[in-house]
């Protein structure tokens, strides 16, 4: 969802939930052909991107070892095990 303008302010929308925020603070992680961290998408927190990997993981989007990679980046940036937020549906 990304950044959104709403008169002369500026907000955030987290990818997942579609609440507003002042600055994008999470971020779902991908990898170029040659290895490189790319960033993409806005997120509240990780427990929403947990929620989205898992979901492309469901739908055949990623496969399993590239969404271990996501987990395991998403472990290293923590230094904790995350679980996954409730679904969009749900909130």
């Amino acid at each position: 969802m990304g950044k959104r303008k709403l008169v002369a302010t500026s907000f955030w929308q987290c990818d997942w939930t579609g609440f507003p925020m002042k600055a994008a603070h999470c971020y779902f992680p991908t990898w170029s052909a040659t290895g490189k961290l790319c960033k993409k998408g806005s997120f509240c927190n990780w427990e929403s991107v947990v929620a989205a990997a898992h979901e492309q993981l469901e739908r055949d989007a990623i496969d399993a070892e590239e969404h271990a990679k996501i987990m395991l980046h998403i472990e290293s940036v923590t230094g904790t095990t995350v679980h996954r937020a409730p679904h969009y549906n749900e909130l």
